[in-house]
């Protein structure tokens, strides 16, 4: 989920529209927005698509792993994220449904679908919808109408939608290892309080060793509750843990998020980072 950086108005999207955003496939698409263009609620990156050959605009840690299993797949041909519906679609669609469409100041922005993918069955290509968003968001009214704008749109094209959270991945050895390579720190992570990375650390290497199996999305949620934590805060001390080596997988290297505790192990004997190393320059 993100939120835009500046203001919107309609010298900006018609001056997008110039350049060329929403435009072209594989290595020539230019996505809708950019990373300048917002402020992620995540972590924003720009990883070199092996799919495409160019770099892809991602403005979420969510983003991020679905991407890595988009382009990890042999049946995807191409990647396009953020892209841009029509606006005259999007807001007749928001009158039908007697729904207010998304504005940014007053004026009605361009909706984007995180991604839209080419995926080849047999001797054709199909189109696939996919829109990302934390687990924590599907109760939020305001975005279940700004869902159903999207899959209006994308119904009246015939295209397949759907929404894929972080809990709906599944990694193998090789994704583990790009999902985790950058999170030796929380550098990039905002922290409540000073220490908080690391108390989230501890509390969940100890409650790890202590608990008996159970689906992994649940004792997040009760750790995350306990820390007064965001949603998605566990799954990111996770991924720091398998990092630096203070958890391993325990079935041949994979991860899902929707599965149980026990297919993550405590190692002991690993030293962790200090405070200040674990949470980068801003602890």
């Amino acid at each position: 989920m993100t939120r835009r950086r500046y203001g919107i108005d309609e010298k900006r999207i018609a001056l997008r529209a110039r350049e060329g955003r929403g435009q072209g496939h594989g290595k020539d698409y230019k996505p809708w927005l950019t990373m300048r263009d917002v402020a992620s609620y995540g972590r924003s990156s720009r990883p070199l698509g092996a799919t495409t050959g160019r770099k892809h605009e991602l403005l979420s840690d969510n983003e991020r792993a679905v991407f890595l299993v988009l382009d990890a797949s042999k049946a995807v041909v191409d990647i396009r994220e953020q892209f841009p519906l029509p606006r005259e679609d999007t807001i007749r669609i928001a009158a039908e449904m007697g729904v207010r469409h998304p504005q940014d100041a007053g004026v009605d922005i361009v909706m984007t679908t995180d991604f839209l993918v080419d995926i080849r069955v047999g001797k054709r290509v199909r189109r696939q919808a996919i829109t990302v968003k934390p687990w924590s968001r599907l109760d939020d009214r305001r975005t279940i109408e700004k869902f159903e704008i999207e899959r209006r749109y994308w119904l009246s094209q015939s295209v397949p939608w759907q929404i894929t959270t972080e809990l709906e991945l599944a990694f193998d050895a090789r994704m583990v290892n790009l999902w985790v390579h950058d999170m030796t720190t929380f550098d990039h992570h905002e922290a409540p309080h000073p220490g908080y990375w690391l108390e989230l650390c501890n509390s969940l290497l100890a409650a790890l060793a202590e608990t008996e199996p159970q689906p992994l999305r649940e004792f997040l949620g009760r750790l995350e509750a306990e820390h007064q934590s965001k949603p998605g805060d566990g799954l990111a001390v996770i991924r720091h843990l398998l990092r630096v080596g203070r958890l391993a997988l325990t079935r041949d290297g994979r991860f899902e998020p929707r599965g149980q505790t026990d297919q993550l192990t405590v190692r002991a004997g690993v030293e962790h980072h200090t405070k200040q190393e674990l949470e980068g320059k801003g602890a």
